[in-house]
């Protein structure tokens, strides 16, 4: 029996896995970006050194997007690897350009901070790293994103193969979904439909998108009378949940392990119609619009899960 539901579930627990590892060094990568930033805005004091860092640091993370990339769309590869090594050239010449001091330097006599060569490299570097060359490029940023978005599609895609699956049926704010649950820390799947609901279930972040919801119990809702089909793959506290709300494709990856560095919210949302709260920042993909939220207070970031689960799972506003 377990061999049968390893053998069905790997492919899926794989991605699943994969997905989270990738998304792991996409917040890495824009730890980074948001380290220079932070350098910029504040008019901190740096060597070419530190620029030199942040630009490899950017590229080796962009490299491991790839990688866990590949496994998820390996058909992908070669376009991608290809992208990160024009990405990896430019590197090159930013940084080869070197600290020259402005034309202008010597005539206004403007010694500061902001007049430095090597903040003007720094603010190059960020430019590059966020913006496109041209209309037909891509930024290291809009690579990653990218990424994220074929991987995330990958997953939705890949099915469960008919196994028997732990099912939940339940109500939040009058509306009623259905949950097919994957326990990856188990790779495999509970054997039968769970009574009570998944409220109470001992994944924190799972517990948070699903607050206020009430079992619909299994002989309550049928599979045609639920308004959503979703899956939720949980492993400890962190939570994959994924399905169609608002009009698109929902894909939400959530950590509350109680380690604030890895505790983190990500949505993943086709329409770009699609509000989440405003607290969360947004990026636009080819495929649609990711939302995250990362790097602040355990009860602001419960605060906002909780609102995610409301947002999708609830009544139409």
């Amino acid at each position: 029996m377990f061999a049968r539901h390893r053998d069905n579930t790997l492919p899926f627990v794989l991605k699943v896995v994969r997905l989270r590892r990738l998304l792991e060094h996409t917040r890495r990568l824009m730890d980074l970006v948001d380290d220079g930033h932070e350098k910029h805005d504040g008019e901190y004091i740096f060597d070419r050194q530190y620029i030199v860092a942040l630009v490899d640091g950017v590229m080796d993370e962009l490299g491991r997007v790839l990688y866990h990339g590949a496994v998820m769309r390996p058909d992908r590869v070669g376009r991608c690897y290809a992208l990160h090594d024009a990405l990896r050239a430019g590197a090159r010449t930013l940084i080869s350009a070197g600290t020259e001091p402005a034309a202008d330097q010597d005539a206004t006599g403007d010694d500061s901070v902001l007049n430095s060569p090597e903040f003007r490299l720094l603010a190059k570097a960020l430019a590059w790293m966020e913006t496109p060359p041209d209309s037909r490029g891509m930024s290291p940023l809009d690579l990653m994103f990218d990424v994220v978005d074929a991987s995330i599609a990958s997953l939705r895609d890949t099915p469960l193969d008919g196994v028997a699956t732990g099912t939940w049926h339940v109500v939040k704010s009058g509306v009623r979904h259905r949950l097919v649950r994957v326990d990856l820390e188990t790779l495999g799947l509970p054997d039968a439909t769970e009574a009570g609901t998944p409220a109470g279930a001992g994944c924190a972040p799972l517990r948070l998108l699903l607050l206020g919801a009430e079992s619909g119990g299994p002989a309550a809702t049928t599979a045609a009378e639920c308004s959503s089909d979703w899956t939720v793959a949980t492993s400890g506290n962190q939570v994959s949940l994924f399905g169609d709300a608002r009009g698109g494709a929902v894909h939400v990856e959530a950590a509350l392990t109680g380690h604030p560095p890895s505790d983190f919210l990500l949505v993943h949302a086709s329409s770009r119609e699609l509000e989440m709260p405003a607290a969360m920042k947004r990026r636009s993909t080819p495929n649609g619009v990711v939302h995250w939220l990362y790097d602040v207070d355990r009860a602001q970031l419960d605060a906002v899960v909780r609102d995610v689960g409301h947002i999708l799972l609830g009544a139409q506003p």
